[in-house]
C-alpha cells in the first residue's frame, strides 16, 4: 500500500490529495468516505460506517452510482472490503455501467480483491445490463495482466460467454488489446475471431479465417479490420520478428511484404476503409514507405475534418528513417505544403551547428539537443556530431549519439552507436 501521513482530523495521501477525518470533531464531507475506500484508508471508512450506517450501500451521488465496496475493490484494498460486507454491503450492487464490485476488482488487475469477493459470494459471472460478465469487460477494457485471468477461471468464469450484442469473451478481447484475455483462452481451446487473431499477430489463424467468404462481413467490428492489420504488421510482427532477425530496414521491409498478402485478402473481401487515415497514421511513422503507398493505392482517407492532409505532412516530416520518401509519396497524391518541400537544411540548423563548437558545455548540450528534432533536415550537422561523440563531457557525447541516430541512422550504425 502507498505511504500516506495520518495526522489527528486529516489525512495527505500520495500526490497531495488531503481527506478530512472526522473522528475528531473537524469538519468533513460525505464524498471522503468514498475517497478512502478508493485510497485505502480503513480507519476513515471504519469511522465514517460506524457513525452512518446507512452509508454502506449508498451511492456517492446521484451522478456516480458506486458504492464504498465498489472503490474498495477497484483499489484492491481487502481490509475494507472485509470490514464493509461484515457490515452489510451489497456484494452485488451497481455501480457506473451496471457494474458489480467484481468487475471492477478484474478491470483494474486487483485478483485479491477478486479471491474475496467470491470467497465472500460474488458471482463470478454476473451481467450488466448487455451482458457483460467480469471477464468480459476487463477484456473490452484492455486487461493484460494475466493473473487477474487466471483469478477468474479459477473460480469458473464463462470463457463462452456473450453479451447482448452478440459478442464473445474472445472477440471483446480481441477489439479491446486485452493480450492476456486472448492468450489464456486460446490456450483454453477458445478459437480466434480476426480481431483477436491480429492483437496477437498470429498469421496463421489470419490466413484461415479469411479463407472464408464472409470473414470479414462476419467480423465484430468490419471498419476496423485495416486499422488493425496494419497495426498488426508494423508493431506486433516488428517488434517482434526483429528480435530474431536484427533491426535493419530490409528485414523490417521483408516483415512488411510478407504480410501484404492479410491487408489484399481484407480488400478482396470489400473490408471498410471507415479508419484508414488512421492507419496510414501509423504507416507514416515507420522506417519504410511501402504500407503506406499501399494504403494510398487503396482510397486511404487524407481529410476526415479532425486530421488534416497536413498533419500527414507533418508526420512524414519527422520520420528519421525516410522522411524524403514519405514526403515524395504523399505528393504524388496531392498532399504538400503549399507545392514546396521543406527546406533540406533550415537556417536555424546551421546556427545550431556553429553553437555545437561553443567553450560552453551547457551550449553545446542545448544545441546537440535541439538538431535532434530537426531529423533528417539536419544531416549538414552530421560531420560537427560525429566530432561531439568525443566530447570530454559525457552528457554531450549521449546527446550527440541520440541526435545523431534522429538525424541519420545509418551514420549512427557506421560510428557504432546502438
Amino acid at each position: 500500500m502507498n505511504k500516506r501521513e495520518e495526522t489527528p482530523g486529516r489525512i495527505k495521501l500520495p500526490g497531495g490529495l488531503e481527506l478530512t477525518y472526522g473522528s475528531d470533531g473537524t469538519e468533513y464531507k460525505p464524498t471522503d468516505a468514498y475517497n478512502a475506500a478508493n485510497h485505502g484508508v480503513l480507519a476513515m471508512v471504519k469511522d465514517w460506517v460506524t457513525k452512518h450506517p446507512d452509508l454502506v450501500n449508498a451511492p456517492k451521488s446521484a451522478q456516480e452510482p458506486d458504492t464504498l465496496l465498489h472503490l474498495a475493490a477497484w483499489g484492491g484494498h481487502v481490509d475494507i472490503i472485509e470490514f464493509l460486507l461484515d457490515h452489510g454491503a451489497d456484494i452485488a450492487a451497481r455501480g457506473e455501467y451496471d457494474l458489480t464490485p467484481l468487475h471492477y476488482a478484474a478491470e483494474y488487475e486487483q485478483v485479491a480483491a477478486i479471491e474475496t469477493l467470491v470467497k465472500r459470494g460474488a458471482r463470478v459471472d454476473a451481467t450488466t445490463g448487455y451482458g457483460a460478465t467480469p471477464l468480459s469487460w476487463a477484456a473490452s477494457r484492455g486487461l493484460r495482466d494475466r493473473p487477474t485471468v487466471d483469478a477468474l477461471l479459477r473460480h469458473g468464469a464463462n470463457i463462452h460467454a456473450k453479451d447482448t450484442a452478440g459478442l464473445t469473451v474472445m472477440q471483446r478481447a480481441g477489439l479491446g488489446s486485452a493480450v492476456a484475455v486472448a492468450e489464456v483462452l486460446h490456450e483454453h481451446g477458445v478459437e480466434f475471431d480476426l480481431h483477436s487473431a491480429m492483437l496477437l499477430g498470429n498469421g496463421g489463424a489470419i490466413r484461415k479465417i479469411l479463407k472464408d467468404p464472409n470473414a470479414v462481413k462476419n467480423a465484430a467490428e468490419p471498419h476496423r479490420l485495416i486499422e488493425q492489420a496494419v497495426s498488426m504488421i508494423l508493431y506486433t510482427l516488428w517488434d517482434r520478428d526483429l528480435k530474431r532477425r536484427g533491426a535493419d530496414r530490409t528485414a523490417v521491409k521483408q516483415i512488411m511484404v510478407d504480410n501484404l498478402d492479410i491487408l489484399e485478402s481484407l480488400w478482396a473481401q470489400n473490408a471498410p476503409m471507415d479508419r484508414s487515415l488512421s492507419a496510414l497514421h501509423t504507416a507514416l511513422q515507420f522506417p519504410d514507405p511501402l504500407i503506406a503507398e499501399v494504403l494510398l493505392k487503396h482510397g486511404a482517407r487524407l481529410d476526415d475534418g479532425h486530421c488534416k492532409p497536413m498533419d500527414l505532412l507533418s508526420l512524414a516530416q519527422m520520420n528519421i528513417h525516410c522522411a524524403p520518401e514519405m514526403m515524395a509519396l504523399l505528393a504524388r497524391y496531392g498532399v504538400t505544403d503549399s507545392g514546396k518541400a521543406p527546406a533540406e537544411t533550415p537556417e536555424a540548423t546551421l546556427d545550431l551547428c556553429k553553437a555545437i563548437k561553443s567553450d560552453n558545455a551547457m551550449v553545446r548540450f542545448m544545441a546537440i539537443t535541439s538538431l535532434g528534432a530537426y531529423g533528417w533536415r539536419a544531416r549538414a550537422a552530421v560531420p560537427d556530431l560525429l566530432q561531439a561523440l568525443k566530447d570530454k563531457d559525457e552528457n554531450i557525447r549521449a546527446s550527440a549519439a541520440q541526435s545523431l541516430k534522429m538525424i541519420d541512422p545509418a551514420a549512427a550504425a557506421k560510428a557504432g552507436i546502438k
